[in-house]
C-alpha cells in the first residue's frame, strides 16, 4: 500500500480509486466510520465431538484515505478484524486458536497457539500479521489472505449445587405423603405416624407388616384406621379438611395415649419459627410430627425430623437444623434430666447414686431414669460422671 507522491510501506501494495471500487462489488465490508475492510468469503465448521468450531474468512485490508496515515489506518482496520472475529457469538469461556494463510507466505502458514478468548488482545493480531509482512516480501495485507479463528468451548463447571432447604428434596423415608382423594389427610396422616411409632417401639414381623400397609395409601388400612379415628374423637370434617381446631380436638384424644402432636409449616420448617401446632406435655412421651401445608391445607407424616432438614442436627422444640451440636443450646428443656419442660432450679438439689450427677428435684431425677429418644439405654446410663476423674 503506497501513499500518493511515492511514499510506500513494506508489505503492502498499491490499489488505485478505480480498482477499489471494482473490488468491493458483491463484497461483505466491515469497519465502523470509514470502510477499513472487505470479507470475500465466510465459512464455518463445527465438530461436534470435541465441542469446536471453526470460522474462516477470506479477508483483504481496504486502502486508506489520502489523508490518512498508513500505520495507523493499517492498526484500526485490524482492530475492526479482531472485533469481527471475536464478536459476540463468542463464549468468553472459550479458547481460540487464529491461523493466517496465503499464497504469498513462503514459510506455510503462521498463528497464534489456542489462548484463553479473555486473554487474547488486538496487539497479539496486529503483531502477527505485520510481523508476516515483514518477513514475507511477496504478502501485502491488502490482497486476500485467509484467517482461521477456531473456538474451543471449554467445559464450565458450577461445583456441587447445595440444594435449598426444601421439602420436596428431603428424602422419602423421612417423610410419607399422604396422597389421598378425601378430606382425611389428617387423620390418615396421624394414624400413619401412630403406627410407626408402635412399629418403632416394638418391631416385629406383624408390626412390620402393618407399617408396610398403614403407609400406603392404595392399601384399605390407612383409611380405615382414619375413620376409626374420627369415631374415636366424635370429629367430622367431609368437605372442609383439617384445621388447628381439630388438631386440638386429636391432641385431647391422644393425651390418654400420652402422644403429643407437632405439626411444622412447610415452608418455614428448619428456620427457627414457631410450629403450626405444639400439643407437646411433659405428662406425654411420645410425639407424632405432621408437616402441614397452608397453601393446599394437606398435611403429610413425618418419620424422621433430622432427615427432612438434611443436616446432622435438628432441635424439634426450636425448629432448628445445625451441623455441630455444641452450635445450640435449647431453652426448653432440662438441662439435668434433658426432658422437655424446665425443672425447678431453685429447689434442693438431689443426688443419683448411679450417675454421681445433681437433679433440681425429685421429679427431675425420675425423669432421667427414662429411656435416652432413639436409644435402648437408660439415661442415667448414658450421661454419668465418673468417680475418679469427676467428669
Amino acid at each position: 500500500m503506497r501513499q500518493e507522491g511515492g511514499s510506500s510501506s513494506r508489505g503492502v501494495s498499491n490499489i488505485s480509486n478505480a480498482d477499489h471500487q471494482e473490488t468491493l462489488a458483491g463484497q461483505q465490508v466491515g469497519g465502523s466510520g470509514n470502510r477499513r475492510f472487505a470479507i470475500e468469503g465466510e465459512s464455518d465448521f463445527f465438530w461436534k465431538r470435541f465441542q469446536a468450531r471453526t470460522k474462516e474468512i477470506a479477508i483483504k485490508v481496504l486502502p486508506p484515505a489520502n489523508d490518512c496515515d498508513i500505520l495507523s489506518w493499517l492498526e484500526l482496520a485490524l482492530k475492526d478484524i479482531f472485533t469481527y472475529v471475536t464478536g459476540p457469538s463468542a463464549s468468553k469461556n472459550s479458547r481460540v486458536g487464529i491461523s493466517i494463510s496465503s499464497r504469498h507466505l513462503l514459510n506455510g502458514n503462521a498463528g497464534l497457539s489456542l489462548h484463553p478468548l479473555k486473554n487474547l488482545l488486538v496487539k497479539d493480531l496486529v503483531d502477527l500479521i505485520m510481523g508476516l509482512a515483514q518477513s514475507n516480501t511477496s504478502f501485502y495485507v491488502d490482497e486476500s489472505f485467509n484467517l482461521n479463528a477456531t473456538f474451543i468451548d471449554v467445559p464450565h463447571g458450577y461445583g456441587r449445587k447445595r440444594a435449598p432447604v426444601d421439602i420436596n428434596t428431603a428424602a422419602k423415608r423421612s417423610i410419607v405423603a399422604i396422597n389421598n382423594d378425601d378430606d382425611l389427610c389428617l387423620p390418615r396422616a396421624l394414624v400413619v405416624g401412630e403406627v410407626y411409632l408402635k412399629f418403632r417401639s416394638n418391631i416385629t414381623s406383624e408390626a412390620q407388616k402393618e407399617w408396610t400397609c398403614a403407609r400406603d395409601a392404595r392399601r384399605s388400612l390407612q383409611r380405615e384406621l382414619a375413620l376409626h379415628l374420627m369415631r374415636d374423637t366424635g370429629d367430622t370434617i367431609a368437605g372442609r379438611r383439617g384445621s388447628y381446631e381439630e388438631l386440638v380436638k386429636f391432641q385431647r384424644h391422644n393425651d390418654g395415649k400420652q402422644i403429643s402432636i407437632v405439626a411444622f409449616d412447610r415452608i418455614t420448617y428448619g428456620q427457627g419459627s414457631e410450629p403450626f401446632f405444639d400439643g407437646r406435655k411433659s405428662t406425654n412421651d411420645k410425639t407424632i410430627y405432621l408437616l402441614y401445608d397452608a397453601r393446599k391445607k394437606h398435611f403429610d407424616a413425618i418419620i424422621n425430623p433430622v432427615g427432612v432438614v438434611k443436616n446432622p442436627y435438628f432441635c424439634t422444640f426450636c425448629n432448628v437444623r445445625f451441623k455441630n451440636i455444641n452450635s445450640h443450646v435449647c431453652d426448653k428443656i432440662c438441662d439435668a434430666c434433658f426432658q422437655q419442660g424446665k425443672c425447678d432450679s431453685s429447689a434442693e438439689k438431689i443426688l443419683c447414686d448411679k450417675c454421681y450427677r445433681c437433679f433440681y428435684s425429685a421429679n427431675c431425677l425420675a425423669k432421667h431414669t427414662g429411656k435416652a429418644k432413639g436409644s435402648k439405654y437408660l439415661l442415667c446410663a448414658v450421661v454419668k460422671i465418673w468417680q475418679k476423674c469427676f467428669v
